[in-house]
This record gives C-alpha cells, structure tokens and sequence, in this order.
C-alpha cells in the first residue's frame, strides 16, 4: 500500500509532519524556489521554534525536501532559507543553491573592455 511520506530537514532537524510544500521551478527567475509550512505548535528540546539569533532556524541554513509515496521518495529540492515569517503556521521560504551567489557583491573594471553594438 503506498501512503504519502514527506521528510523536511532543515540543519540537521527532521519533519515529518508539514501542512504544506509549494516548489516552484522556472528557467524565467533562475532560481527553484521552495515554500514549506510548518505547525507553530512543534517544540524541539522542550521549547517552541523560534527565529532570530538564539532561534533554531536561521537565514543561510541548509533546506531540503524529500517527499513521495512509501517507499518511494525522492530529493525534490536542496537549498538555503530565505526568509521566516511566524503566523498560525510557521512559514519558512528557500532558493536554491543561487541563494549563495545572491549573498557576494561582484564589481568588475577593465580600461580593455568596449560595449560595442
């Protein structure tokens, strides 16, 4: 009998109980986007998730989703936390690994370069 299986792990901390996954991927933004809900009532060592500095989940930390029908699962997605929001459940968005080229400034310059039409 296969039965849906989702596993969320984010910094080495496992869900298995999620309200809801939305993965995007488009070649027009460039970056495979994921959007994944969480109950705001789950605890790890006795206390509720948090955010911010003393929070479990941080902006950078690594993201991955695997889901499926048991025992057939698949990675459908890798990457880094974007963005928390905190509501009746726990919002947690995430870019792939375009997120880390996101994070750097690069400047360029050269006297040897034209833009020619």
């Amino acid at each position: 009998m296969l039965r849906l299986y989702s596993k969320i792990t984010i910094n080495g901390t496992t869900f298995r109980g999620v309200v809801q996954v939305d993965i995007e991927s488009t070649w027009k933004t460039l970056t495979d986007t994921c959007t994944i809900q969480i109950p705001n009532n789950f605890t790890r060592e006795g206390r509720n998730i948090t955010v911010g500095d003393d929070g479990f989940f941080k902006r950078g930390d690594a993201v991955e989703v695997e889901l499926g029908y048991y025992p057939n699962i698949v990675t459908e997605f890798k990457g880094y936390i974007r963005k928390i929001i905190i509501d009746n459940v726990i919002k947690i968005e995430a870019e792939d690994e375009s997120y880390l080229l996101k994070q750097k400034t690069v400047t360029f310059s050269d006297k040897e370069v034209t833009a020619d039409s």
